[in-house]
């Protein structure tokens, strides 16, 4: 009997000091795409807005400009986002009529923001984001009981999709006779009395042409004056030249031709003027290979299943745009007349051991329009093509190992996070053998880092999601899974344990939610159900262990007479 009590005895202490399961969940953050509308655009003036938020919650406001992040600043001058820089904060992206303390969700999770200024002196795609931390919730219960509460904080990636805004330029220096853009031409404004505007935020006065030929002045209402200047060329055209251009012009391609007459902008809106430059004096026609700039590349669509969406600019407008995957070619598209260009790309056809391959293809327009085929095809590998622009896509979804020096870590501490942002999404724990997975509702839009830290935390290494799948590669193979096709994820394999701080002890991990049998659902009902059946296991256990033990002692010493002499 002495045995039966020992037994339980030491069970009934093991459960009385297991870590108590009222956990809160750690800080997480949401990234949701905010949609635009241009309000005033010559002011560079729009209206953001998104759904899904949390309601009645705050948060922040980012833009994404040339794979760089940058928070906004309210109406008072002040940073609207906690942790970002708070000395010389950027005036070109300003909330005018808002401020940070109005930064808050409505009661369905709707947000709404008018008359925010967004301006650059490069010609970029404007992406913006809604950033908004999930705050530490009280969870309560034991087993799957914690893990159901915990669902429901979980962040979700936000179905909106991400669209850019990019402002059309006010014209394009272009050469008379190819017809394609003029590299570091020099354009200058005149007021209506002929005088050079002076330069101001919105204005560069002179404005020197980059690869696209493109220059922007921001004014407001008057009448003005440009010219046009680079060596070798002159401004403006004669009449004849004039309408002799505008005969052989491509109706996409190049309006309201420019050679000197006074621009009139009324009620705010952009008067758009291209302005052609004649070769004289042995001056070449411009004859250049395209370029591709400003790549960007974003998740869009539902959470059960998501395509990725390209967007850039190249400097030659009507270019047509080839995506390649290894050594196939998976889309293609044409770049409207100021060389911006989107598409949608099915994640499945990536290669994912190979980042995506961008090349560009000018349009030569000087071109005779009779050429045979041979012709063309001398032409396009001779200097239509772009240099290759390389992107990495970004995973739908996350599987693989933690690694610390190239050895997988045992519960390593992995952590989501957006390079140029000030938070960490999230954080999950590796199982004991270093495994991690990250289902695609987790993880942002945007391209994300992967921080691994060892059980201690003394080891830190942060990886980008392509050196993640290259040292995961013989696991990702062997097992055929392609972190960008969701439907091949292990199926046998649990998501990762999202991680839990308790105040009082050191953290614990919560399980993922997953779909209970129905006597689980029984046992989960209630939380004082639930530990008399423990108990009564436990009882059952040490019943028969003890029952065991007395038998054998019993058996013992007939055991001995057997083989006594």
């Amino acid at each position: 009997m002495k045995y039966f009590i020992y037994t339980l005895t030491i069970l009934c202490a093991t459960l009385y000091f297991a870590p108590s399961a009222h956990a809160q969940l750690s800080q997480a953050v949401t990234v949701s795409c905010m949609n635009w509308t241009i309000s005033n655009a010559s002011e560079h003036e729009i209206t953001l807005e998104t759904t899904g938020l949390q309601p009645n919650k705050p948060f922040e406001l980012w833009r994404e400009v040339d794979n760089k992040y940058e928070c906004a600043v309210d109406k008072t001058n002040s940073v609207v986002c906690d942790g970002a820089p708070t000395s010389n904060p950027p005036t070109s992206f300003q909330l005018k009529n808002t401020t940070k303390d109005q930064l808050v969700a409505d009661a369905a999770g709707r947000a709404v923001i008018t008359q925010v200024t967004s301006h650059t002196t490069q010609e970029v795609n404007h992406f913006f984001y809604a950033v908004q931390g999930i705050g530490s919730q009280s969870v309560a219960g034991s087993g799957d009981n914690q893990a159901l509460k915990l669902s429901t904080f979980v962040p979700k990636t936000s179905s909106n999709n991400c669209t850019s805004i990019y402002w059309d330029p006010e014209g394009i220096v272009f050469d008379a006779v190819s017809l394609e853009p003029i590299i570091d031409a020099s354009v200058t404004l005149f007021d209506s009395a002929k005088n050079i505007v002076p330069t101001r935020p919105g204005i560069i006065n002179p404005y020197s042409t980059k690869d696209s030929g493109h220059f922007s002045f921001y004014v407001p209402d008057g009448t003005y004056f440009l010219t046009g200047q680079k060596s070798g060329y002159r401004f403006p055209l004669t009449i004849a030249e004039k309408n002799e251009l505008s005969s052989r012009i491509p109706s996409d391609l190049y309006s309201n031709l420019y050679t000197g007459d006074p621009i009139v902008q009324i009620n705010g809106i952009v008067e758009h003027r291209d302005i052609p430059l004649f070769p004289e004096n042995g001056q070449s026609p411009a004859s250049f290979l395209p370029k591709i700039a400003d790549v960007s590349i974003h998740r869009i669509g539902s959470e059960r299943s998501s395509n990725q969406l390209i967007t850039g600019l190249v400097s030659h407008p009507l270019s047509r745009v080839y995506v390649y995957s290894g050594l196939k070619q998976i889309a293609d598209t044409t770049a409207n007349k100021y060389g911006q260009f989107s598409v949608s790309l099915n994640p499945q056809l990536f290669d994912q051991d190979r980042p995506l391959e961008l090349i560009a293809e000018k349009i030569d327009f000087s071109a005779s329009k009779d050429m045979n085929i041979l012709d063309k095809i001398m032409a396009k590998k001779q200097n239509l093509r772009s240099t290759p622009v390389q992107i990495y896509p970004i995973p739908d979804y996350i599987e693989g190992y933690a690694m610390q020096s190239s050895t997988p870590a045992p519960f390593a501490k992995v952590r989501i996070s957006i390079p140029g942002m000030n938070h960490t999404l999230f954080t999950v724990q590796a199982d004991e053998s270093g495994f991690v997975k990250i289902p695609s509702t987790l993880l942002p839009p945007v391209p994300f880092d992967i921080t691994t830290s060892d059980k201690t935390g003394t080891l830190t290494t942060t990886l980008t999601t392509a050196t993640f799948i290259q040292q995961n590669s013989d696991y990702l193979k062997n097992n055929k899974v392609n972190l960008f096709d969701a439907s091949t994820s292990s199926q046998s394999k649990p998501d990762s344990l999202l991680v839990t701080m308790n105040l009082k002890a050191s953290p614990t991990f919560a399980k993922p939610q997953h779909q209970a049998t129905s006597a689980a659902k029984t046992a989960q009902s209630s939380g004082v159900p639930s530990l008399f059946v423990t108990l009564a296991l436990l009882f059952g256990v040490a019943a028969v262990l003890g029952i065991a033990v007395y038998i054998k002692k019993k058996q013992s010493p007939q055991n001995d007479e057997l083989y006594e002499p």
